[in-house]
């Protein structure tokens, strides 16, 4: 699951299921913005925005520059207009003036060539998928490198396998969860919570196996792996599996991105706390409970209301502004536009970010 999409409901390496194609004002995607914004240059603009009327790489990122970005964080979405290697070309003509500051690691299965290993997870048991996960992220830091970016974006993944019946479980929590069953039987979450304290130290023990070669190659290219808090509750990491993991790799480029919608969601879903996973994802980068000025943390402050992700700040409930009074002066600041804002909406968006 890429930022600003979606909550996938099935599947272990289930596809995004859109929601109802309507903008938080109800209306539909605007025309193009005229002249260029200016935004504060702290925020990066995730390329899951889909623009009306845009074929081409190049109209894309002339679409995104019209808005005011300067840099952009590559994400695995189907807003882009173009195949990967064109969108490269066109990225790399435009570096010294839209910046690539991230990607997302799964963009690395695209840059293989093999798309089916883009669900793969870093933290599987099975060794054969863990390594085909491994291989991905490696193709990511290989993309990373090419286009300049300092940092790649990494999903851990779930936990369980497919004859476990978990995946049956979430799909059953968020049935109640949109008849508001949770609201008065809780019981659901807590079956998928038990389930998860039981099987979470054998995946966090795979995953420690998969980051550790990850990181050496990290180090040796000057690229810095971003941990995401999980797109489902069912997922690594959790706040105390990162600080496990801080306190392994204690040293290594190893930082946390902050999806505050994903962390909105995961906490209406009672399954993660919101105030662990904010202060968690959102504060200090060490295990020493240092911040770490090198490896500072990212942060997705799109606001949230329930399973639609990518709204403006305060257009939603997940309350964006309280969440960035908690990042640390040096965080890296991302607005992650739901694909089917108008154009009026992302430019408030990553004008409002930058006000937050």
């Amino acid at each position: 699951m890429s930022l600003g999409s979606s909550v996938p409901i099935s599947g272990l390496a289930s596809e995004t299921t859109p929601l109802v194609p309507l903008s938080p004002s109800g209306s539909e995607a605007g025309p193009a913005v005229g002249p260029r914004a200016k935004t504060a240059p702290n925020v990066v603009l995730a390329t899951s925005w889909a623009p009306p009327d845009v074929r081409d790489p190049d109209g894309y990122l002339d679409a995104l520059q019209r808005l005011g970005a300067e840099a952009v964080v590559v994400v695995a979405s189907d807003a882009i207009p173009a195949d990967l290697p064109s969108l490269q070309r066109s990225l790399g003509r435009r570096r010294h003036e839209l910046a690539v500051a991230a990607l997302e690691g799964q963009i690395g299965a695209l840059h293989l060539g093999t798309p089916q290993a883009f669900q793969t997870r870093l933290c599987a048991i099975d060794r054969a998928e863990a390594e085909t996960a491994v291989a991905v992220v490696r193709s990511a830091l290989d993309l990373a490198g090419q286009l300049g970016a300092k940092a790649v974006l990494i999903s851990l993944g779930s936990i369980g396998e497919r004859s476990d019946g978990i995946e049956r479980l979430w799909a059953r929590l968020l049935g109640c969860f949109r008849r508001g069953v949770l609201l008065y039987d809780p019981s659901s979450a807590q079956e998928l919570r038990e389930i998860r304290a039981a099987l979470a130290s054998r995946h966090l023990d795979a995953t420690m196996r998969s980051l550790d070669p990850l990181l050496e190659e990290a180090s040796r290219r000057g690229i810095t792996l971003c941990l995401r808090n999980p797109p489902r509750g069912i997922e690594l990491p959790a706040a105390f599996e990162l600080a496990t993991l801080r306190s392994v790799f204690a040293g290594a480029p190893l930082s946390s991105l902050l999806d505050l919608p994903s962390a909105h969601l995961s906490s209406m879903l009672q399954l993660l706390p919101l105030r662990d996973t904010v202060l968690a994802f959102a504060g200090p980068q060490s295990h020493d409970g240092k911040t770490d000025p090198t490896t500072p943390p990212w942060a997705n402050l799109a606001d949230a209301c329930g399973l639609i992700a990518g709204l403006v700040p305060g257009q939603g409930e997940a309350r964006p502004a309280a969440v960035a009074r908690a990042l640390p002066t040096q965080a890296q600041r991302i607005f992650a536009p739901w694909a089917l804002l108008s154009p009026d909406e992302v430019q408030k968006g990553m004008t409002a970010v930058a006000a937050l």
